[in-house]
C-alpha cells in the first residue's frame, strides 16, 4: 500500500536538514528556493534599480514578479511562479510585452547542486535556461537567463541583494 506523506510535514521535516542535504530532492530543491521569500534587488541599466519578489502562496507553490520603478510607478516586467508538481519542479515565467498570449513559460528542473537550480526549457526560444545561485542567510544570490539565439550563446546575470541584509 503506498502511503502519501502531505507536503507540509516534508517540509517541516526537512527544514531540519543543511540546505546542501536536502537540495537532493525536489522538496530540498523546494526548500532551498523558499530562501528567495521576501524583495531582492540590483542596480540596473535603464532603471536605477531592479527588483525581484517572492511571496509563498501554500506548501507548493511560491509566487513573484520582476519589476523596476519610473517615477512613482511601479513597472512590471515578469510574473513568475516556482511550482512542486508531483516529483518535479518547474518554474513558471510569465513575461510582460512578449507574445505569449498572456502565458506562462514552464522550465523544468534540470540542475541542482551546491544551491544552483537550473530550470530549462529547450523548445523556448529565449532563454531557454533560467538559473539562481543561493547562497543562504549571505543576502545575496545571483539569477541568470541563458540560451542561444540565432545559433549564438547569450546569457545575461542579475546579481541581487536582500532588502534589509547587510
Amino acid at each position: 500500500m503506498k502511503k502519501n506523506i502531505p507536503v507540509a510535514c516534508l517540509l517541516a521535516v526537512l527544514a531540519a536538514c543543511p540546505a546542501v542535504l536536502c537540495a537532493q530532492t525536489p522538496a530540498g530543491d523546494f526548500r532551498l528556493f523558499s530562501h528567495m521569500l521576501g524583495t531582492w534587488r540590483m542596480e540596473g541599466k535603464k532603471a536605477k534599480w531592479l527588483y525581484e519578489d517572492w511571496k509563498q502562496k501554500d506548501n507548493t507553490t511560491l509566487t513573484g514578479k520582476s519589476y523596476y520603478l519610473a517615477g512613482k510607478d511601479t513597472v512590471i516586467t515578469e510574473y513568475h511562479e516556482l511550482v512542486w508538481k508531483g516529483d518535479d519542479l518547474f518554474y513558471m515565467a510569465n513575461p510582460k510585452g512578449q507574445d505569449n498570449h498572456d502565458q506562462p513559460v514552464s522550465f523544468k528542473l534540470v540542475s541542482s547542486q551546491s544551491g544552483t537550480l537550473v530550470f530549462e526549457n529547450k523548445g523556448h526560444d529565449f532563454p531557454q535556461r533560467i538559473g539562481y545561485r543561493i547562497a543562504p542567510g549571505t543576502g545575496q544570490v545571483l539569477a541568470w537567463i541563458e540560451g542561444d539565439i540565432n545559433g549564438r550563446p547569450k546569457k545575461i546575470e542579475y546579481p541581487y541583494t536582500k532588502l534589509g541584509s547587510r
